[in-house]
């Protein structure tokens, strides 16, 4: 956690937990390079991350196989959930369908304590009516943006997606 925080700190981060043991489970998991643990893991490996690809190793789609999830919030979940499983060489039963999408749900991820940083919750890191997952309704974000909030995301989506070929259809019926 040196990256983070100097021992002073974690000690101080300790006392203030409500839960100093998972503080420091917390603490020891964040100091592990997740290269070691990715090394460490059986092959086929799975790993999720939310960093840009410029930040991934530069031969990761030499590699690997990729999923990028780009969300618009319009499209159906068993159609996504079948694109990439064909990508992946999989072949889903109707039960596997039928479980990944109960699975991959809003209310699930709502209820889901690994979504919401439970973990985070307990040890004094988020605020007690703080959630991750909001209502799960497309345009949700409306209720947050202002206006100028709305035209400023606008033009930073637009301007991230030019020499992409990724598209989201609500920006181009603009």
């Amino acid at each position: 956690m040196a990256m983070f925080y100097d021992d002073p700190t974690v000690e101080r981060k300790l006392k203030m937990s409500p839960n100093p043991e998972k503080m420091r489970q917390l603490i020891d998991m964040l100091s592990t390079p997740a290269t070691k643990i990715l090394a460490d893991l059986p092959s086929p490996r799975f790993a999720k991350t939310h960093l840009p690809m410029s930040l991934l190793p530069p031969k990761l789609l030499d590699t690997a196989k990729v999923v990028y999830v780009a969300r618009d919030p319009r499209d159906d979940l068993a159609t996504s959930i079948r694109r990439v499983a064909k990508f992946l060489g999989k072949e889903l039963t109707h039960e596997q369908m039928d479980r990944l999408s109960d699975h991959l749900s809003f209310a699930n991820f709502r209820n889901n304590k690994s979504v919401n940083y439970e973990d985070m919750r307990e040890i004094g890191f988020l605020d007690a009516n703080e959630t991750f997952m909001r209502k799960g309704k497309s345009g949700g974000w409306r209720e947050y943006f202002d206006e100028e909030m709305t035209s400023q995301a606008d033009r930073w989506i637009a301007d991230n997606l030019l020499n992409t070929d990724l598209r989201f259809p609500s920006m181009e019926n603009k």
